[in-house]
C-alpha cells in the first residue's frame, strides 16, 4: 500500500467500514455500509481502531529476536515475542492513579468520609434509579417506625416485634392468655383476673374479624369514639380494683403490726411523752386517729430500715434493753400467729440502734422504764444464739478515719525537729532555766511516763537499725560467729537483708550513681596495688596502722550526781579524730555510740538540707574508721558495739557506693603494703607483721557482710579475696596465733564463696598444712612430693605446735571448746604454754577439721574434687589417733569416712576419655550416574536439595529485582504527581499574585489620574 500515512489511514478506515465520509452512489453499497455501521458496536469499533493504531505506530511495538531460528512442525519459522512497552507503561500509570494517587491525596487527612448511601457504589444504576431507590427505602423506614409500637397491628413490620423480659408484647399467644396472661403462672388471683376481660374481648372479637377480612368496612367516627370510651372505662375500673386490693392488704398488715407492738412493748402504745420531750417525739406519735396511727407506724417502719442510724431522732424514742429482748423472744415462741423470723429481724434492728445515745433533752425514756412491767425470765437454754450475735455486732464500735500516712521525708523532718527540741530542753535544764513545755508535760504526761513501762519495740516502731540483744552474725558476737569455724554451724549474716531494706527505704540509694560507667570501678581495683609496692620505699619501714590512734586527750567530763544525759544533737564529723573528740568531750560511753550515729543520721538526712548528702558520704568513711579503731583495742563490749554499728554502716555503703568503695580499697591497699613490708623484713622474723591482726580481720569480715562477694569482678570484694589468698599462700606459720589468724581467713574466704562456690586452693592448702602441723602422723616429706606446698612442715620452729599425747591415766585428754574465741586465740597464741596451749591446739585442729568438712560438701560437684581432696584423705589416714583426744578423734573419723565415700563416688562417676569401641562405619558407595546428554555449559547439580535451594535463591533474587523495579516506578509516579501539584499551586499562586498586582496597578493608575486631574484643576484655578 503506497502513499502517505494519511492516505494509508483513510484507506484502512474505509476498508474496515469505520469511515463516515465515503458516500457511494450505488444503492447496494450504501445499504451495506449503513448495515455495517449500525451493527458495529462500541467495543467492535474500539478493537478495530486499536488494531489500526498498532499497525501504524510501529515504534510502540518491540520484537524480541530469537537467538536461533526454530522451525515448527508445519514447516514455519517461529517468530519472536512482541511487546508493547507503551501500553504497559500507560496501564501501570492508570493503576497507580487508582491506588497510589488517592493515598497521596489523603495522607494529610485526619479522617476519611465513606459514602454509605444506597446504590452509591453500584455502577449499573443511573442517577435517577439511585434517587428512586433511596426515596423508597426512606419511606419504608418511616412507615415501619410509626407502626412498630402498635400492638394490635397484624403486620410483621419486617420481622421486628416488641418484647419485654424475653416475651412478646402482643395478644397472638392464646396459650399465655389462657394461663392468666403474661407471667400469669407466678401471679396471684388479683393479677390474673386483670387479663380475663382482655381474653374475653379477644374471643368475642374473633368472629367479626374473620367477616371483616371477607368484607372489609371502614369504621365510622361514632364507632371509634364508642370503643375509646369503653376502653377508658374498663381501664379505670381495673385501676380502682387494684387500689382497693392494696388497701385491704395494708389494713391486714397494720393489724398484725399492732399485735407485734403489743408483744414487744407490753402495751399497744407507749405512754404519752412529757412536755420536755416534745422535741424528741414527733406529733404523729400522739395522734388519736386510726388512720394517722397507721401512717405513723408505716413511717416508723420505714425509718427503722434506714442504714444511716438517724431513725432514732425521727421515729419513736422507745428502746428495748437486753432483758426485754430475751423476754420478747420467749413470748413469741409460745404465742401463736406471730412470725418468729420477722420478730427476730425487728429485734436485730432494735439492737443495732441500741448503741446510739438518745437526745439529751428527752426524758420520756426514763419514765417509760419506770412504768414498764418487769420482763419474764428466760432460761439460758431457750436463748437464741442469733440474737447474741446481732447484739455483739451492734455493740461493736465504728471505725474512725485515721490521719494520712506521712512520707519518708516528712518522718525524717519530724524526727530531726524532735531531736532539736529535746536538745533545747536539755540545755535549758542544764542552765537552770524554766521550760514551759516541760511543765505542761509534767501535768499531763507525767503519770503516763511513770505508769507505763518501757514496752518492747514492735511493728512500725522497729527502726531499720534495730537489733535484738541476741543478734548473731556480726564480727565478734557472743555466738559461734565470734569464732572462725564456718564448719561449726557457720555464721548467719542476718544484718545484710536488714541493711538492704534500710538502704532502699530511709537513705534512698542513688540509682544515678550506681549507673555510672564501669570504668570508675576499675579505678578502685586492687589489681593496681602491686605496681606501687614494687618500689623499694613501699616495702621498707614499719607497718602502718589502718586507723591512726587519736592523739587528742579526752576533755574533762562534767561530774553529775545522777546519770549523765546524752546530747540529742551533734555536728556531723568530717574526720575520725573529730568523731573521737566528739565522743570523749561529751562523755559518751562506748555502748552509746550506735545511738549517737543514729541521731547524726537523723539530723543530717539527705532530704532535709542541700549538703547533707555529701556530709553522710564522708561520715560513712568516718564510721568505718571508727569500727576499725574500736577493734584495735577491744573490751568486753567492743564486739557488741561493732555489731550495732554494722547496720548504719551497711546502709550508708549501699546508699553511696562510689564514695565508700574507694575508702575500703585504700584500707586494703594499706594492708597489702604492710604485708609486703613484713615479707621484705623476713617472713620468719617474729617482729615482722605478715599475718593480719584483729583490725585487719574485722575489716575483711565487714567487706563480706557489706559488699557483694558473688560477683565475678568486684572492686572491693575481689580485692579482699586476692589479699586473703596472698596471706594464706605467702605468709609463714611461726606460732599458734598465726594459725588462728589463718583459720579465720579461711572462714572468711568460705563465707565469701558461699553463693558462687568458686575454688580457693590457698584455703584448702592452708587447712592441710594446719593438720600436718597440729596432728601427729606417720608421714614423711616424700609422701607429698608435688601434691601441695608444705614449707613449714617438720621445721624446728613449728615442732612445738604438735598436740601432745594425753597422759596414761587420762583416756579422753583435752576436750575441744564448743566455741573458739578469736580475741583469746590471738592473744594467747604467741605466749601460750602448758594447758592453755594444748587447749588452743585442740580447738584449732577441730576448726580445721570442720572447715575441711565444709569444703568437702561445697566442692562435691567440682571436676577437680578428687585431685583437691585426695591429699586430705591420705593425711587423715596417717594420723595417729591414739595420741589425740577422743572427741577430736571422733570428728576426724567421721570426716575420713564421709570423705572416703565421696571420693569413691566421684571416682565411679568420672568417665575417662576412651577410643571408639564400635566398628568403624564404612563409607557409603554408590553407582556412578551417567548422563548421556551431558552438556558442560549447562548447570547441573546432582544434589536435589541443593538444586532446589539454588532455584529458590534465584527466584528470590528475581522477585527482589521486580519489587525494586516497581518501587522505583512508584517513586517516579509520585514525583511526577508532586511536580504537577506543585506546578498547579505555583500557577494558582502566580495567578492570584498577578490578580492582586493588577488590582493594585489599577488603583495606582486611578490614583495618578486623580492626582493629574487635581493638578489640572489647581493650575486652572491659579490662572483664573
Amino acid at each position: 500500500m503506497g502513499g502517505s500515512q494519511l492516505s494509508q489511514l483513510k484507506s484502512s478506515l474505509r476498508a474496515s467500514g469505520l469511515s463516515r465520509t465515503s458516500n457511494p452512489k450505488d444503492q447496494r453499497k450504501r445499504a451495506k455500509q449503513r448495515k455495517d455501521l449500525s451493527s458495529a458496536s462500541l467495543a467492535h469499533r474500539n478493537s478495530k481502531l486499536e488494531a489500526i493504531h498498532g499497525k501504524f505506530n510501529l515504534f510502540d511495538v518491540r520484537d524480541e529476536k530469537k537467538k536461533f531460528e526454530v522451525v515448527t512442525r508445519r514447516g514455519e519459522v517461529e517468530g519472536g515475542k512482541k511487546g508493547m512497552p507503551g501500553r504497559a507503561r500507560a496501564a501501570g500509570i492508570e493503576a497507580r492513579k487508582k491506588t497510589l494517587l488517592p493515598m497521596l491525596e489523603a495522607r494529610t487527612h485526619s479522617s476519611t468520609f465513606l459514602d454509605h448511601r444506597f446504590g452509591e457504589t453500584s455502577n449499573n444504576l443511573t442517577p435517577e434509579e439511585k434517587a428512586l431507590e433511596r426515596f423508597t427505602a426512606e419511606r419504608q423506614s418511616r412507615l415501619g417506625k410509626k407502626a412498630r409500637f402498635n400492638l394490635e397491628d397484624d403486620n410483621d413490620d419486617g420481622g421486628f416485634e416488641l418484647t419485654h423480659g424475653g416475651r412478646k408484647l402482643g395478644f397472638g399467644d392464646e396459650d399465655e392468655l389462657e394461663n392468666g396472661g403474661w407471667g400469669g403462672g407466678g401471679l396471684g388471683v388479683s393479677e390474673g383476673s386483670n387479663r380475663e376481660p382482655l381474653l374475653k374481648r379477644r374471643k368475642m372479637g374473633a368472629e367479626p374479624e374473620e367477616e371483616d377480612e371477607e368484607t372489609p368496612r371502614k369504621k365510622t367516627h361514632a364507632e371509634i369514639m364508642n370503643e375509646v370510651v369503653a376502653k377508658s372505662k374498663f381501664h379505670k375500673a381495673e385501676r380502682q380494683k387494684m387500689k382497693s386490693a392494696d388497701d385491704e392488704t395494708r389494713l391486714v398488715l397494720d393489724a398484725e403490726l399492732k399485735d407485734l407492738r403489743a408483744i414487744l412493748g407490753g402495751s399497744s402504745r407507749p405512754p404519752p411523752p412529757s412536755a420536755s420531750s416534745s422535741k424528741a417525739v414527733p406529733a404523729a406519735a400522739v395522734a388519736s386517729d386510726d388512720e394517722d396511727d397507721d401512717e405513723t407506724e408505716d413511717g416508723e417502719l420505714e425509718g427503722d430500715s434506714d442504714e444511716d442510724g438517724e431513725s432514732g431522732s425521727e421515729g419513736s424514742t422507745y428502746e428495748l434493753n437486753d432483758e426485754e429482748l430475751e423476754a420478747a423472744l420467749a413470748a413469741s415462741s409460745s404465742k401463736s400467729g406471730v412470725d418468729r423470723d420477722l420478730l427476730r429481724k425487728l429485734i436485730g434492728a432494735s439492737a443495732d440502734r441500741s448503741p446510739s445515745p438518745p437526745p439529751a433533752a428527752s426524758t420520756s425514756a426514763a419514765s417509760v422504764d419506770d412504768e414498764r412491767p418487769p420482763p419474764p425470765k428466760v432460761d439460758d437454754e431457750e436463748k437464741d444464739p442469733y440474737d447474741s450475735y446481732v447484739r455483739l455486732l451492734a455493740l461493736e464500735p465504728r471505725a474512725h478515719a485515721t490521719n494520712r500516712l506521712k512520707t519518708p521525708l516528712e518522718l525524717a523532718q519530724q524526727a530531726a525537729e524532735e531531736l532539736k527540741a529535746r536538745e533545747e530542753k536539755r540545755l535549758k535544764r542544764q542552765r537552770g532555766e524554766r521550760d514551759d513545755s516541760s511543765d505542761e508535760e509534767d501535768g499531763d504526761g507525767k503519770k503516763d511516763r511513770k505508769g507505763k513501762g518501757k514496752r518492747v519495740p514492735q511493728a512500725d516502731d522497729l527502726e531499720d537499725d534495730y537489733l535484738e540483744e541476741g543478734f548473731e552474725g556480726g564480727v565478734g558476737s557472743d555466738g559461734e560467729s565470734e569464732g572462725f569455724g564456718k564448719g561449726l554451724e557457720g555464721t548467719e549474716m542476718g544484718v545484710e537483708s536488714e541493711g538492704e531494706e534500710e538502704g532502699s527505704g530511709e537513705e534512698g540509694s542513688d540509682d544515678e550513681e550506681d549507673d555510672e560507667d564501669e570504668d570508675n570501678d576499675d579505678e578502685m581495683d586492687v589489681g593496681d596495688l602491686s605496681a606501687e609496692d614494687e618500689d623499694g620505699d613501699a616495702v621498707e619501714g614499719e607497718a602502718e596502722a589502718l586507723v591512726a590512734s587519736s592523739a587528742t586527750a579526752p576533755a574533762a567530763v562534767p561530774t553529775t550526781y545522777g546519770k549523765p544525759e546524752l546530747p540529742y544533737t551533734f555536728p556531723c564529723p568530717t574526720t575520725h579524730s573529730e568523731f573521737v573528740k566528739l565522743l570523749t568531750s561529751s562523755g559518751i560511753k562506748e555502748q552509746d555510740t550506735p545511738l549517737v550515729v543514729k541521731r547524726i543520721r537523723t539530723l543530717y538526712h539527705p532530704g532535709l538540707a542541700e549538703g547533707n548528702k555529701e556530709k553522710l558520704q564522708v561520715f560513712a568513711n568516718v564510721l568505718l574508721d571508727h569500727v576499725i579503731y574500736l577493734s584495735a583495742s577491744p573490751s568486753s563490749t567492743t564486739f557488741r558495739t561493732i555489731n550495732s554499728l554494722l547496720p548504719p554502716l551497711l546502709t550508708l555503703s549501699h546508699a553511696y557506693p562510689l564514695t565508700c568503695a574507694p575508702h575500703y580499697v585504700s584500707k586494703l591497699h594499706l594492708m597489702h603494703k604492710n604485708f609486703l613490708r613484713g615479707l621484705s623484713r623476713g617472713p620468719l622474723d617474729p617482729a615482722s607483721k605478715t599475718w593480719p591482726g584483729l583490725p585487719e580481720l574485722t575489716l575483711l569480715r565487714m567487706v563480706g557482710m557489706i559488699w557483694s562477694t558473688s560477683d565475678l569482678a568486684h572492686p572491693v570484694s575481689a580485692a579482699a579475696q586476692l589479699l586473703i589468698g596472698e596471706y594464706l599462700a605467702q605468709a609463714r606459720v611461726r606460732s599458734l596465733a598465726d594459725l588462728a589468724s589463718g583459720l579465720f581467713l579461711c572462714t572468711v574466704s568460705t563465707q565469701y564463696e558461699e553463693l558462687s562456690k568458686r575454688l580457693v586452693p590457698e584455703s584448702t592448702n592452708f587447712l592441710v598444712n594446719t593438720l600436718l602441723l597440729l596432728l601427729p602422723s606417720s608421714l614423711t616429706p616424700k609422701s607429698f612430693s608435688g601434691s601441695f606446698p608444705t614449707p613449714d612442715w617438720q621445721q624446728d620452729y613449728v615442732k612445738s605446735l604438735k598436740i601432745r599425747a594425753p597422759a596414761k591415766g587420762d583416756k579422753k585428754g583435752v576436750e575441744p571448746s564448743k566455741q573458739v574465741n578469736l580475741l583469746d586465740a590471738l592473744k594467747q597464741g604467741k605466749k601460750a604454754d602448758g594447758e592453755e596451749a594444748e587447749q588452743l591446739k585442740v580447738d584449732l585442729a577441730k576448726t580445721a577439721v570442720a572447715l575441711l568438712a565444709d569444703a568437702r560438701e561445697k566442692y562435691s560437684t567440682s571436676e577437680a574434687f578428687i585431685e583437691l581432696l585426695q591429699p586430705v584423705e591420705a593425711i587423715l589416714k596417717a594420723v595417729k589417733l591414739g595420741k589425740i583426744p577422743s572427741t577430736l578423734k571422733a570428728e576426724i573419723t567421721t570426716l575420713l569416712s564421709s570423705l572416703t565415700r565421696s571420693l569413691a563416688f566421684a571416682t565411679q562417676s568420672r568417665k575417662p576419655l576412651t577410643l571408639q569401641q564400635h566398628r568403624a562405619i564404612p563409607i557409603a558407595t554408590y553407582l556412578p550416574k551417567f548422563d548421556e546428554g551431558f552438556n558442560p555449559n549447562r548447570r547441573f547439580d546432582p544434589d536435589s536439595e541443593r538444586a532446589e535451594a539454588s532455584k529458590l535463591r534465584a527466584l528470590y533474587k528475581k522477585e527482589k529485582k521486580g519489587a525494586v523495579r516497581e518501587l522505583r516506578k512508584d517513586n517516579r509516579f509520585l514525583a511526577v504527581e508532586e511536580a504537577k501539584r506543585k506546578k498547579q499551586d505555583d500557577a494558582a499562586y502566580e495567578k492570584k499574585i498577578s490578580k492582586i498586582m493588577g488590582s493594585l496597578q489599577d488603583e495606582r493608575a486611578e490614583e495618578k489620574a486623580f492626582e493629574r486631574e487635581k493638578g489640572k484643576r489647581r493650575d486652572k484655578a491659579r490662572r483664573t
